[in-house]
């Protein structure tokens, strides 16, 4: 256990913890805003994550503090029917609590310090780190018998009810199901899935954090639900489909109601193309093929720049910065958007070089400073001790 979180543990409960759960970031290499549409991904999970400690108390409540936030919330177990959101960081926790509350477990008051290495708001999923690891903790203490994929949905209904963010699968099932060494690709309409074997002998995975922050809830990511659920819409009404991952590229053309509503449209191709290229990337990861991999991610961000609007002139800028570089295969915009970050996959040759060329050059263009962050790749959520 790290020390200084076991020590602050005891300053704020007055005893030792005697859990701990890591909960790992993720990385989505490609297949944005695909997880809600019941598309494809392909995320990794990280080794920055999110670390709870925690032990029984006896005071029937679950008492959580955040190092992060320098915050303390306490979350009574006697009346759930009242447990509702704040509009806080409380509500990731306490929306996790409401879920086990309504499983046939064992609740008893709990005590937990939460550390995280985690930046928040950088597109590495912080949120979805801390509520599955969160479900976690209380699967183990209060023997609630989920498995990981019910960790995970119980982890995206609280982001769901309680943060006020109408996200998919992709995060918590990474964060809940990795394999470390390994690229899951996951088909989130039918939760079928399948390992790659990721190559860190040849390539590292690089985040560049634009400097530009961004709260889910408070940026266009409902908006675009919403378009996409216009466009579903109006493609039903020429044909029937459940969801625009069953569309292909060449369906696009015949559909006069779709092709009269220019955003929707451009949502749903953002869509039907991402899928294909995620089908592309794993393919050519599958073959060794990196010029392929790096193709497709290209392909993505301008996809996501341009048909679903969530990029922004800094990630864009750290895209076509990075393009120029000798040693980088591909880059694109990771996770929701509207700021965050950028993944870059770099020959491992080159990563120094990259390090401090990329900040350099960006710094220059825009005047913001980029965090480079090297990344490991880990399993999912586990108990450590």
């Amino acid at each position: 256990m790290n020390p200084d979180a076991v020590q602050s543990f005891r300053r704020q409960f007055g005893r030792e913890p005697t859990l701990k759960v890591f909960s790992p970031g993720r990385i989505n290499l490609i297949g944005e805003h695909t997880d809600y549409n019941d598309g494809l991904v392909m995320p990794v999970a990280v080794h920055l994550g999110t670390n709870f400690y925690a032990a029984d108390n006896a005071a029937g409540v679950v008492r959580v503090h955040s190092m992060l936030m320098d915050d303390s919330v306490t979350i009574p177990l006697d009346r759930p029917a009242l447990l509702e959101p704040v509009g806080g960081w409380q509500d990731y926790f306490t929306g996790v609590v409401s879920g086990f509350l309504r499983l046939p477990c064992a609740p008893a008051g709990l005590d937990i310090l939460v550390d995280s290495t985690l930046p928040i708001g950088s597109g590495l999923s912080s949120s979805a780190s801390v509520t599955t690891g969160m479900a976690a903790v209380l699967n183990d203490e209060w023997g609630a018998g989920q498995s990981r994929l019910e960790l995970a949905l119980i982890a995206r209904r609280s982001e769901n009810e309680f943060a006020g963010l109408a996200c998919g699968i992709l995060d918590p099932f990474a964060v809940a199901m990795s394999k470390s060494g390994h690229a899951i690709v996951l088909d989130c309409g039918t939760l079928a899935w399948r390992t790659i074997p990721f190559p860190d002998q040849q390539l590292a995975i690089m985040t560049v954090d634009s400097g530009v922050p961004r709260r889910l809830v408070d940026s266009g990511y409902n908006a675009r639900r919403q378009e996409c659920e216009r466009a579903l819409a109006l493609v039903a009404g020429e044909r029937p489909v459940a969801s625009l991952s069953e569309l292909r590229e060449s369906d696009l053309a015949g559909l006069e109601k779709l092709r009269r509503d220019d955003v929707a449209f451009r949502r749903a191709r953002h869509v039907v193309t991402e899928n294909a290229r995620v089908n592309a990337a794993a393919g050519a990861l599958e073959k060794d093929d990196l010029e392929g991999l790096g193709r497709a991610m290209y392909e993505s961000h301008r996809s996501l720049s341009e048909d679903y609007e969530v990029s922004c002139p800094e990630l864009d800028s750290i895209v076509a910065l990075a393009k120029q570089l000798p040693g980088v295969v591909g880059a694109k915009m990771t996770g929701a958007g509207f700021g965050g970050s950028v993944v870059i996959l770099v020959d491992v040759s080159r990563v120094s070089e990259v390090s401090e060329t990329l900040p350099e050059s960006y710094a220059a263009a825009t005047g913001l400073e980029a965090t480079v962050t090297v990344c490991q790749l880990s399993g999912g959520v586990e108990r450590v001790v």
